[in-house]
């Protein structure tokens, strides 16, 4: 399961956080992303969740909650 969240136009991201309610899902990365540039210092528009499923392999019910703080540039 991936979530995706995106500032709004003019802003950047500078923290977020994730969460699931499933407690055997595995949080594989929690990071900014859209990355503007190659050199420092870099712009983040957005931030990422990645889970891995449960070892049962059973989702229902589960959700993802992704975080954002977003500040004019």
């Amino acid at each position: 399961m991936n979530i995706y969240a995106k500032c709004p136009a003019g802003k950047q991201a500078i923290a977020g956080g994730c969460t699931t309610n499933n407690h055997d899902a595995r949080l594989v990365t929690c990071a900014p992303t859209y990355v503007d540039g190659f050199t420092a210092p870099k712009t983040y528009y957005g931030w990422i969740a990645k889970f891995a499923p449960p070892a049962s392999g059973d989702w229902q019910g589960a959700t993802g909650t992704l975080y954002i703080t977003c500040v004019n540039k």
